[in-house]
């Protein structure tokens, strides 16, 4: 008999190697592999052991070795380029401590999340090949700069990040408004959410606060659906929404108000539709040609806004 951990927190089942053993474990229980041809399945195995100089760059060989063989995910790069360079006692610190949170956080999504943190940090969104190297030249910018306080920052983006991937929070009004967002795969918020968040939590904005621009945000990303107006504006706008509401007045300041006044200050494509213009698309949309995660949308907030049961469609 193999053994099994019986800890919960050990076991990931999305993960590659859990996927592997579970299908050897299997395969070795329904008797389809004898001991023999296991054994001889790990005679077959090949270690590579390099040895390297202080002068050679431990993450530039990886980077060539890696290239050969199968694509590493942008996350998987980026983890080894902040802990390759460390000691091994430090490395293993820093990944118990910080990134193996972070992969718990972010759902083992890593690449998306450093995605949106560099669009936080640097007003500008990565392409999703390019994430590693744009993490990479942010890093380097930053000369100096501290592994452990990097690593720190990340985890505190991946909490929040945690938040608009499940609506985990003691707020339900808020989990409701992100599970309703997610639905809709509205992803390009999610670098502005990561802010409103933060300055929730430096008690900037009041949860009444928060979850009046969660709502107001989806109320605008609805609106614009119903009324046909093009998707790819989004992108910028959320991108770019904090610093726009920080120039009004050079402070987080009537956070909230601010908030509200930028987007219905939009004009042309980016508008915030009136209340006749909803009123009068909905009225001949033809709903049924929209796309399935819309329709079911619409559908649920009929059946279910301003009533205490809520019914699944």
């Amino acid at each position: 008999m193999f053994f099994r951990s019986n800890k919960d927190e050990e076991h990931i089942p999305d993960s590659n190697l859990t996927i592997n053993y579970q299908y050897f474990f299997e395969r070795i229980q329904q008797g389809e592999l004898t001991v023999d041809e296991l054994f001889d399945a790990i005679c077959r195995l090949e270690i590579i052991n390099i040895s390297l100089n202080h002068e050679d760059n431990p993450q530039l060989i990886f980077e060539s070795l890696n290239s050969t063989g199968l694509d590493l995910s942008e996350g998987d790069k980026i983890r080894n380029y902040i802990l390759m360079g460390l000691k091994t006692e430090q490395q293993n610190k820093f990944y118990e401590k910080y990134w193996n949170r972070i992969e718990e956080f972010t759902g083992y999504e890593v690449s998306p999340f450093i995605r949106d943190y560099l669009s936080v940090k640097q007003q500008t969104t990565p392409n999703v090949n390019g994430v590693y190297t744009a993490f990479k030249r942010y890093v380097e910018d930053k000369a100096g700069s501290d592994v452990e306080l990097l690593l720190k920052d990340l985890l505190d983006y991946a909490k929040r990040y945690a938040i608009l991937l499940k609506g985990n929070c003691a707020d339900e009004r808020l989990n409701g408004c992100i599970y309703r967002l997610n639905r809709l795969s509205t992803t390009v918020t999610r670098p502005f959410f990561l802010e409103a968040l933060r300055l929730r939590e430096g008690n900037i904005i009041t949860a009444d606060g928060l979850y009046e621009i969660f709502q107001t945000t989806e109320n605008y990303i609805f609106r614009r659906l119903i009324c046909d107006l093009p998707t790819n504006a989004l992108n910028k706008i959320f991108l770019l929404l904090h610093r726009e509401i920080i120039r009004m007045d050079g402070s987080e300041d009537h956070y909230v108000e601010k908030f509200i006044y930028a987007l219905l200050s939009k004009k042309d494509r980016t508008r915030f539709p009136s209340d006749g213009e909803f009123a009068e698309c909905i009225v001949t949309r033809n709903v049924y040609s929209m796309n399935s995660k819309n329709k079911l949308y619409l559908f649920e907030r009929l059946e279910n806004a301003g009533t205490a049961e809520t019914k699944d469609v």
